[in-house]
């Protein structure tokens, strides 16, 4: 699989096959209140925009040179945390140390548990 986009709003994680389907998905006073942060699977920062076009407010994305790896790990590691103690994911999660996962492990582990948004 190509990029996964991982959509971060204060800990509420969202992941995505496709940079649309994340963009879709934000609304447009949230990207301008700035509650939302969008990585792509290395780690990169993806700026998201409200602009308007036609008349309307749509959210676009706007690459960034920005890698921040280790604050996308910290807030996978802080749902692999959460989703232990949750009575849906705990048994699936039990055998599971999120802590010596590389980034892309744990992405892995967390798409395939919660699945994508798009």
């Amino acid at each position: 699989m190509g990029k996964i986009y991982i959509l971060n709003e204060n800990g509420d994680v969202a992941f995505f096959k496709t940079l649309q389907g994340a963009t879709s998905f934000v609304e447009s006073i949230d990207v301008k209140n700035g509650e939302y942060e969008l990585f792509d699977s290395d780690g990169v920062l993806i700026k998201l925009k409200s602009v308007k076009y036609n008349n309307k407010e749509e959210v676009v994305a706007i690459s960034t040179d920005i890698k921040d790896e280790e604050s996308l790990y910290m807030i996978l590691l802080n749902l692999c945390e959460y989703l232990k103690k949750h009575k849906n994911f705990s048994n699936k999660m039990s055998h599971i140390d999120c802590e010596y996962k590389s980034l892309k492990q744990m992405i892995d582990i967390l798409t395939k548990l919660v699945g994508f948004e798009d």
